[in-house]
């Protein structure tokens, strides 16, 4: 089985601006949480940055052989009165989306919205068509495929690097195919369970390991949670256990997914281990269930979030990489749920996210990094044009190369600059009045004279730096720094979209 692969079509608007780290969570379209209760999009807090609401209905709810129809599952009065109307509701996503927020059609996540399977290009073709009537008439500027309720979880595709299974096959070509129509500018994520066994490694035939993977360069975000399959605590990359009551479960949830101590994940029954989410693109997804749910007591989600972004306010856990300050955060899965209690989430983390940073960021975010996979599942060339990186680098790590770099090269092209620009140098007095001119034939020193190699290794040594350490960041500079005139990213070039013929399969490089 192959992919179809689609090029990219430019945004049609600017992009969208959002705090590094936003507040994010899940509202249902059909009341199905909160014991029923229906909170309007419309009388949802403006505090959210991003909303992703659960609207998707998916026939039929299963089946083995006939690939899923999709519709809106929102029900409108008079059939629901305590609804919002249609018009309403396209009102209060105008509002958001105008007022620089996300708002998101999801499909999948719960048995009630269906499971999510395609078997063929003309289910394929249907989705696709599906997704995007349903964004123009109600107004969408994000989309979001929870995987837990598609065919990808028992797929049968152990090997994350080739995905086989059918129906993960036209997953990845579905979420593809919307990006291209959709641009850079419209936030597309995935939302997936990471499921370790009893020792701490992820079971990738029942964690959706290959639709991931193949989309990591596609996706904006990826909003995992986690979910221990033989105990309740999680096997954290210290080799220790933490409960979800505690906020080193979350930080060290947040830490496997972007790498943990060697920058990949360890998979069950395999030797080849899964690289590590960009920070920049992650979530971790706040179940709000009986034993994980951490909805509650934010203050411990506040500790994660510093511990990992920081490197502070860490309690027993002390995490293996980073620290990461573009970790985007933590997602709740019920909005209502949180507002039906008077909001204790909301309202003690919309402060806290803004007293960390005030930066903003362009989405999406999936065009702003190189690729760190070393898959043979087909994606997209990174923006830069620079080639698959050949271990797992963060994105951080290009940001902190330029800022080692930037002041050690500015001084050295200083110091060298002097010796050409004033050495040798003679006054020149003309009555009262003096300037200095360079003295006409006379040429400044090798710049790799002994001299100037020994002055030049005299100041690093003064400043604390080494030639090794100038070395190793000019090398990082050069190999890590994405160059922005290559956006958007560029695909593997046009393909014909027949309906004839099965899709064309296309080795990552």
């Amino acid at each position: 089985m192959s992919f179809l692969r689609f090029p990219p079509r430019a945004s049609a608007g600017a992009s969208l601006k959002l705090p590094v780290h936003p507040l994010a969570g899940s509202l249902a379209l059909n009341g199905s949480r909160a014991g029923g209760f229906y909170l309007p999009l419309g009388n949802t807090s403006s505090e959210w940055d991003i909303i992703s609401l659960e609207g998707g209905l998916l026939t039929p709810l299963s089946s083995q052989t006939e690939s899923s129809k999709l519709s809106f599952g929102a029900c409108f009065p008079p059939t629901c009165s305590t609804h919002e109307s249609e018009a309403a509701l396209i009102a209060a996503i105008k509002q958001r989306v105008d007022a620089g927020g996300v708002v998101q059609f999801s499909v999948g996540g719960t048995t009630a919205s269906g499971f999510l399977q395609l078997f063929d290009l003309g289910g394929f073709n249907n989705f696709v068509t599906a997704v995007q009537g349903i964004v123009k008439r109600y107004g969408f500027n994000g989309f979001n495929i929870d995987l837990w309720s598609t065919g990808c979880v028992m797929s049968q595709d152990p090997d994350y690097q080739r995905p086989e299974n059918t129906n993960s096959v036209y997953i990845i070509s579905a979420i593809q195919k919307l990006r291209a129509i959709f641009g850079p500018s419209f936030t597309l994520s995935v939302t997936s369970s990471f499921a370790f066994d009893g020792h701490g490694a992820l079971d990738a035939s029942i964690s959706c390991l290959s639709v991931i993977h193949a989309l990591r360069d596609d996706v904006t975000f990826v909003s995992i949670y986690p979910v221990p399959l033989k105990a309740d605590s999680l096997i954290a990359p210290d080799g220790k256990t933490y409960a979800p009551s505690s906020s080193d479960y979350w930080a060290a949830a947040a830490d496997i997914a972007v790498g943990g101590r060697t920058g990949s994940i360890p998979v069950y029954n395999t030797t080849s281990a899964f690289p590590a989410l960009r920070p920049n693109q992650t979530f971790i997804y706040l179940m709000a269930s009986s034993g994980l749910d951490a909805m509650s007591n934010p203050g411990r989600i506040e500790n994660a979030m510093s511990c990992i972004t920081s490197g502070e306010n860490c309690d027993s856990y002390k995490p293996q990489s980073g620290p990461h300050s573009d970790f985007r955060g933590f997602m709740v899965m019920s909005v209502e749920t949180d507002e039906l209690q008077n909001a204790p989430f909301r309202r003690a983390m919309r402060p806290y996210l803004d007293s960390m940073s005030s930066a903003q960021f362009a989405l999406p975010a999936s065009a702003s990094f190189t690729s760190t996979s070393t898959s043979t599942t087909p994606s997209p060339s990174a923006p830069s044009g620079d080639a698959v990186a050949a271990k797992p680098e963060s994105q951080g790590r290009s940001t902190r190369a330029v800022v080692i770099a930037v002041p050690i090269v500015t001084c050295v092209i200083v110091f060298l600059l002097a010796g050409w620009i004033f050495v040798p140098i003679s006054p020149v007095t003309s009555g009262t009045v003096s300037s200095w001119t360079r003295v006409a034939g006379s040429e400044a020193a090798e710049t790799s004279s002994p001299a100037n190699i020994h002055a030049l290794q005299t100041a690093l040594d003064r400043a604390g730096f080494s030639f090794t350490a100038l070395l190793t960041s000019l090398n990082r500079v050069h190999e890590d720094v994405p160059d922005e005139r290559h956006y958007p990213p560029q695909r593997d070039g046009p393909m014909e979209h027949s309906g004839d013929a099965p899709p064309t399969y296309h080795d990552r490089s």
